[in-house]
């Protein structure tokens, strides 16, 4: 849990629309649990980071024909979480996580934060 130069990152879902009370529920536990290992570990060398997600996974054709993304967003995230796990660096130090809710936003994190492309 604490050898040196290890992190965990966390990937949530925002509290946006058509959520269940269940879901806003385990969405909320999992904020604290990354804050509370972000407190834990502040003085450490285990980084702690965390990517909000609010774009919708699993989209309908329409909203896909309506909002093209060049790549899945699942492979999208899972390339950041590789850079972010192999940047030593991790986020700025006042900064508690990363909110996803643009496309701009995946570009801008794959460019901070740059992997091998995962799936071809």
């Amino acid at each position: 849990l604490e050898a040196p130069g290890s992190s965990y990152i966390f990937v949530n879902g925002g509290s946006g629309r058509n959520r269940s009370a269940v879901d806003l529920v385990n969405i909320h536990s999992m904020w604290g649990l990354a804050e509370a290992m972000r407190g834990d570990f502040k003085d450490s060398q285990v980084r702690v980071e965390e990517l909000r997600v609010t774009l919708q996974f699993d989209r309908l054709a329409k909203e896909k024909e309506l909002d093209p993304r060049p790549t899945p967003l699942s492979h999208d995230i899972g390339e950041i979480c590789a850079g972010i796990a192999f940047n030593e660096a991790g986020w700025p130090a006042n900064l508690a996580f990363q909110a996803v809710s643009s496309y701009d936003h995946i570009l801008m994190l794959k460019t901070r934060y740059p992997s091998d492309p995962l799936f071809e």
